[in-house]
């Protein structure tokens, strides 16, 4: 069972929100469940679970794609869904999905970069 007396976590301090609260367990994760009125992308969620490894991998949080008219999927960005096997997208192709996602939703959506550029070492 997780609690906060196993996580390590950096102290409370000044300044610093107390999150542990996130990483209590409130039960079996068969409770926690998507809005019903949300609609899926069942072809996407099918993948998700075909190429998720181990079940325990998955809770029904993450083991769907909600659809969308607006928004596009990281399949048509990447050719197939994120996390497919043998397909490791460049850093490139990942921006040009948060991009999209942010260019569908303006306003709802923001992307922020960390860093710039690298040159690799000589």
């Amino acid at each position: 069972m997780l609690d906060e007396t196993c996580l390590n976590l950096p102290r409370i301090g000044a300044g610093r929100p107390d999150l542990r609260h996130q990483f209590r367990r409130t039960g079996p994760a068969e409770q926690v469940r998507r809005d019903p009125k949300q609609l899926v992308d069942e072809d996407y969620s099918k993948k998700i679970k075909e190429y998720t490894t181990e079940p325990f991998f998955l809770s029904p949080l993450v083991d769907y794609l909600p659809a969308s008219k607006t928004v596009p999927t990281p399949k048509a960005v990447l050719g197939d869904i994120a996390g497919a096997p043998g397909k490791l997208p460049y850093t490139a192709e990942v921006a040009r999905v948060h991009a999209d996602a942010r260019d569908s939703q303006p306003g709802r959506v923001k992307v922020f970069s960390l860093g710039g550029p690298r040159r690799a070492a000589r």
